[in-house]
């Protein structure tokens, strides 16, 4: 499984994984509009990055029509692997603007 997920996560357009990146940097489970901020997907390319990342199984709306849109990971893999994309010095800086947003 970790085979697939790693290549599902290679073939992401890059708006869509950096709201991806953005998710797991906030957790297993956060908000829509905050991961939009910190990951700096414009309005746009929003609903195309949540459904392709719903097409491939990496996020899923935890209740639908929830007025906040919470996501999270249906795998928790998923999380740790794109956390781990995330290098180390970055981070940090990622942690200190979630903070901001």
């Amino acid at each position: 499984m970790r085979i697939q997920l790693e290549a599902r996560i290679e073939r992401l357009p890059r708006h869509a994984l950096s709201l991806a990146v953005a998710f797991a940097s906030l957790g297993h489970t956060a908000e829509l509009p905050v991961a939009r901020r910190l990951a700096g997907v414009s309005e746009e390319s929003l609903d195309e990055a949540v459904r392709v990342l719903r097409k491939e199984k990496i996020l899923e709306q935890k209740v639908e029509g929830d007025p906040g849109e919470l996501y999270s990971f249906v795998h928790s893999s998923a999380r740790d692997l794109l956390y781990q994309r995330i290098l180390e010095g970055r981070r940090a800086a990622i942690h200190t603007s979630a903070g901001t947003v």
